[in-house]
């Protein structure tokens, strides 16, 4: 019997998927909108980047292999009474997850995860509403982080 025949074989580095970046540099930090239009956003403190599928330019993952991924992802709002803090995790331009938090006082914060089946060249990223507004600093409140589970055929 021909084993091969068999199995889904992929080397392993072909499994090494995983990224996990938050929003700000170390020692940067502030508020983030409101802006007139959704934004995407850039996570640009990357603290892992295996396969290098996320791009700490543009803000966005790029499937490099069909398969289940799974992402997480944190909004945290200080200090907004008027202005809630909202982000969406997208998919190929479709809104899959929202994250949302507001309160009149003191911070808010709001996370999500959400595994997706992905084919090559798929990409996500995550948008900030317009109008919303999200605050980050050195303790790395905003984050997004995905890898890949296992591949599909």
């Amino acid at each position: 019997i021909n084993i091969s025949q068999y199995c889904l074989c992929f080397s392993i580095t072909d499994r090494e998927i995983a990224f996990s970046a938050a929003l700000f540099q170390p020692g940067k930090g502030g508020n983030v909108g409101p802006f007139t239009t959704e934004i995407t956003l850039i996570y640009r403190n990357v603290f892992t980047n295996i396969g290098n599928a996320y791009n700490p330019t543009t803000g966005i993952f790029t499937a490099p292999l069909k398969g289940a991924y799974m992402f997480n992802f944190s909004v945290y709002g200080h200090w907004n009474p008027s202005t809630p803090s909202t982000v969406s995790i997208v998919k190929n331009e479709q809104r899959v997850v929202v994250a949302h938090g507001h309160q009149d006082q003191y911070a808010v914060n709001s996370s999500k995860g959400v595994v997706l089946i992905l084919e090559v060249g798929d990409v996500v990223y995550v948008r900030l509403w317009s109008g919303r507004k999200i605050y980050d600093n050195e303790h790395n409140h905003i984050t997004f982080s995905g890898y890949l589970l296992f591949p599909l055929r």
